[in-house]
Protein backbone atom coordinates (compact mmCIF):
# COMPACT_ATOMS: atom_id res chain seq x y z
CA UNK A 1 0.00 0.00 0.00
CA UNK A 2 2.89 2.34 0.81
CA UNK A 3 4.40 1.77 -2.64
CA UNK A 4 1.08 2.46 -4.32
CA UNK A 5 0.67 5.72 -2.38
CA UNK A 6 4.23 6.79 -3.27
CA UNK A 7 3.63 6.08 -6.95
CA UNK A 8 0.37 8.01 -6.87
CA UNK A 9 2.08 10.97 -5.17
CA UNK A 10 4.89 10.90 -7.76
CA UNK A 11 2.42 10.87 -10.68
CA UNK A 12 0.46 13.70 -9.09
CA UNK A 13 3.56 15.87 -8.60
CA UNK A 14 4.80 15.13 -12.13
CA UNK A 15 1.41 15.99 -13.60
CA UNK A 16 1.17 19.29 -11.72
CA UNK A 17 4.66 20.52 -12.62
CA UNK A 18 3.44 21.74 -16.04
CA UNK A 19 6.55 20.60 -17.89
CA UNK A 20 6.82 21.78 -21.47
CA UNK A 21 9.01 22.00 -24.56
CA UNK A 22 10.65 24.92 -26.31
CA UNK A 23 9.55 25.47 -29.89
CA UNK A 24 12.35 27.41 -31.58
CA UNK A 25 13.06 29.08 -34.91
CA UNK A 26 15.87 31.13 -36.40
CA UNK A 27 13.81 33.70 -38.25
CA UNK A 28 14.35 34.30 -41.97
CA UNK A 29 17.51 32.75 -43.42
CA UNK A 30 19.39 34.76 -46.08
CA UNK A 31 21.96 33.51 -48.56
CA UNK A 32 25.59 34.36 -47.79
CA UNK A 33 26.87 37.07 -50.13
CA UNK A 34 30.38 38.38 -50.81
CA UNK A 35 32.24 38.69 -47.51
CA UNK A 36 29.42 36.96 -45.65
CA UNK A 37 26.88 39.80 -45.86
CA UNK A 38 23.27 38.71 -46.20
CA UNK A 39 21.87 38.28 -49.70
CA UNK A 40 18.30 37.39 -50.62
CA UNK A 41 16.03 35.24 -48.44
CA UNK A 42 16.36 31.59 -49.43
CA UNK A 43 13.30 29.86 -50.85
CA UNK A 44 13.66 26.77 -48.69
CA UNK A 45 16.11 25.70 -46.03
CA UNK A 46 15.46 21.98 -46.46
CA UNK A 47 18.69 20.26 -47.45
CA UNK A 48 20.65 23.54 -47.55
CA UNK A 49 21.32 24.34 -43.90
CA UNK A 50 21.69 22.49 -40.61
CA UNK A 51 20.78 24.07 -37.28
CA UNK A 52 22.15 22.82 -33.98
CA UNK A 53 20.47 24.30 -30.93
CA UNK A 54 22.03 24.25 -27.48
CA UNK A 55 20.15 24.97 -24.25
CA UNK A 56 21.74 25.92 -20.93
CA UNK A 57 20.58 26.44 -17.36
CA UNK A 58 23.13 29.21 -16.70
CA UNK A 59 23.90 32.53 -18.39
CA UNK A 60 27.53 31.51 -18.94
CA UNK A 61 26.56 28.75 -21.35
CA UNK A 62 28.36 26.07 -19.35
CA UNK A 63 25.64 23.86 -17.84
CA UNK A 64 24.21 22.32 -20.99
CA UNK A 65 20.97 20.40 -21.23
CA UNK A 66 21.25 17.03 -22.97
CA UNK A 67 18.47 16.33 -25.45
CA UNK A 68 17.94 12.76 -26.63
CA UNK A 69 17.68 14.13 -30.18
CA UNK A 70 21.33 15.17 -29.94
CA UNK A 71 20.51 18.91 -30.01
CA UNK A 72 20.04 18.61 -33.78
CA UNK A 73 16.80 19.49 -35.51
CA UNK A 74 16.03 19.40 -39.23
CA UNK A 75 14.88 22.37 -41.23
CA UNK A 76 11.40 23.19 -42.51
CA UNK A 77 10.21 25.87 -44.91
CA UNK A 78 8.15 28.88 -43.86
CA UNK A 79 5.76 31.12 -45.78
CA UNK A 80 7.94 34.17 -45.05
CA UNK A 81 11.35 33.39 -46.54
CA UNK A 82 12.73 30.37 -44.77
CA UNK A 83 13.41 29.48 -41.19
CA UNK A 84 14.97 26.58 -39.40
CA UNK A 85 12.50 25.50 -36.75
CA UNK A 86 11.59 22.60 -34.53
CA UNK A 87 10.48 21.67 -31.04
CA UNK A 88 12.86 20.21 -28.50
CA UNK A 89 12.70 16.50 -27.79
CA UNK A 90 14.01 14.41 -24.94
CA UNK A 91 14.04 17.08 -22.24
CA UNK A 92 11.29 18.41 -20.00
CA UNK A 93 11.59 22.15 -19.34
CA UNK A 94 10.13 23.26 -16.01
CA UNK A 95 9.00 26.83 -15.32
CA UNK A 96 12.32 28.65 -15.09
CA UNK A 97 14.80 30.78 -17.04
CA UNK A 98 16.84 29.04 -19.73
CA UNK A 99 19.49 30.18 -22.18
CA UNK A 100 19.91 29.01 -25.74
CA UNK A 101 22.00 29.49 -28.83
CA UNK A 102 21.76 28.22 -32.38
CA UNK A 103 24.56 27.35 -34.81
CA UNK A 104 23.52 27.33 -38.49
CA UNK A 105 25.85 25.75 -41.05
CA UNK A 106 25.43 25.44 -44.81
CA UNK A 107 25.51 21.82 -45.94
CA UNK A 108 28.44 22.56 -48.27
CA UNK A 109 30.38 23.45 -45.09
CA UNK A 110 31.54 26.85 -46.36
CA UNK A 111 29.43 29.19 -44.20
CA UNK A 112 28.32 29.28 -40.56
CA UNK A 113 26.35 31.55 -38.21
CA UNK A 114 26.64 31.41 -34.41
CA UNK A 115 23.98 33.22 -32.44
CA UNK A 116 24.68 34.87 -29.15
CA UNK A 117 23.17 33.42 -25.97
CA UNK A 118 19.44 34.25 -25.74
CA UNK A 119 17.45 34.33 -22.50
CA UNK A 120 14.14 32.45 -22.44
CA UNK A 121 11.63 32.33 -19.59
CA UNK A 122 9.61 29.12 -19.62
CA UNK A 123 6.09 29.83 -18.37
CA UNK A 124 4.48 27.51 -15.87
CA UNK A 125 1.47 26.89 -18.09
CA UNK A 126 2.72 25.50 -21.40
CA UNK A 127 5.26 25.50 -24.20
CA UNK A 128 7.53 28.42 -25.03
CA UNK A 129 8.02 29.68 -28.59
CA UNK A 130 11.44 31.29 -29.11
CA UNK A 131 12.51 33.02 -32.33
CA UNK A 132 16.26 33.70 -32.11
CA UNK A 133 15.97 36.72 -34.45
CA UNK A 134 13.19 38.28 -32.35
CA UNK A 135 15.32 37.67 -29.24
CA UNK A 136 18.15 39.67 -30.88
CA UNK A 137 20.54 36.71 -30.88
CA UNK A 138 21.07 36.00 -34.60
CA UNK A 139 24.15 37.60 -36.18
CA UNK A 140 23.92 40.03 -39.11
CA UNK A 141 26.21 38.05 -41.41
CA UNK A 142 27.72 34.66 -42.18
CA UNK A 143 31.26 33.62 -41.28
CA UNK A 144 33.40 31.75 -43.78
CA UNK A 145 34.49 28.35 -42.50
CA UNK A 146 38.20 27.77 -43.19
CA UNK A 147 39.01 24.95 -45.56
CA UNK A 148 40.68 22.01 -43.79
CA UNK A 149 43.10 21.56 -46.71
CA UNK A 150 44.36 25.14 -46.38
CA UNK A 151 44.91 24.68 -42.66
CA UNK A 152 46.73 21.40 -43.27
CA UNK A 153 49.02 23.02 -45.84
CA UNK A 154 49.78 25.87 -43.45
CA UNK A 155 50.64 23.41 -40.67
CA UNK A 156 52.81 21.36 -43.03
CA UNK A 157 54.69 24.48 -44.12
CA UNK A 158 55.31 25.55 -40.50
CA UNK A 159 56.54 22.05 -39.64
CA UNK A 160 58.89 22.05 -42.66
CA UNK A 161 60.37 25.41 -41.64
CA UNK A 162 60.90 24.17 -38.08
CA UNK A 163 62.53 20.95 -39.31
CA UNK A 164 64.79 22.84 -41.71
CA UNK A 165 65.93 25.15 -38.94
CA UNK A 166 66.61 22.21 -36.62
CA UNK A 167 68.64 20.30 -39.23
CA UNK A 168 70.79 23.34 -40.10
CA UNK A 169 72.27 23.54 -36.60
Amino acid sequence: MKKLMMMLAFVLVAGMSQAAAIKWSTGTIYTPGVGGVFGAPVGTTTGQYLAMVYFYTDSGGLNGITLTGGNTDSSTASAFGSVLNSATVGYTFLASTYYGKVVVTSTDGQWAMNSSLATMSMPGNGDLTANFTDLGAMPSQWTAVPEPTSMALLALGAAALGLRRKLRK
